[in-house]
């Protein structure tokens, strides 16, 4: 994922992966782990009908000899490249890797105060002139809820 291993050192590492959460750098949806495959990117496959995950993802640079992964998302399977794949970390893993809890806090708080800041920057900005048209930005933001 960020820095994919060789295939031998993810095949050992299958077991904590299968299950991982990812966000794919192609399509930004995130998916979970189904399996770390004994192919390497540079291998036809089947599935993409005898193409290579190299041929699959030319417009990316993705190293032959990285290993192949299974992906899933709502049932739907596909093999990805882990060069292309960003490991998505679930609060327990950070505290498990030795993330302080007191990160943890300032992060959740600096969220918090988000909007607020981002009404102070909007308030020191505003208005701005261009090409001798004022524009003003609304100070009080839209506020969403998601259930």
């Amino acid at each position: 994922m960020e820095d994919y291993e060789s295939l031998e050192e993810l095949v050992k590492r299958r077991r904590e992966l299968v299950g991982c959460s990812v966000r794919s750098i192609v399509d930004g949806q995130v998916y979970r782990i189904v399996s770390v495959l004994d192919k390497r990117a540079r291998d036809s496959f089947e599935e993409l009908n005898g193409s290579s995950l190299c041929e699959f993802y030319r417009d990316y640079d993705i190293d032959p000899m990285e290993p192949a992964i299974v992906i899933e998302r709502y049932g739907f399977r596909l093999l990805h490249a882990p060069s292309l794949l960003r490991r998505i970390y679930s609060p327990a893993e950070l505290a498990g890797l030795g993330v302080a809890r007191e990160v943890m806090k300032a992060i959740k708080l600096n969220l918090l105060r988000w909007s607020d800041t981002s009404c102070n920057i909007v308030r020191m900005l505003s208005p701005v002139e261009v090409d001798g048209i004022e524009i003003r930005f609304s100070d009080q933001p839209e506020v969403l809820e998601v259930a």
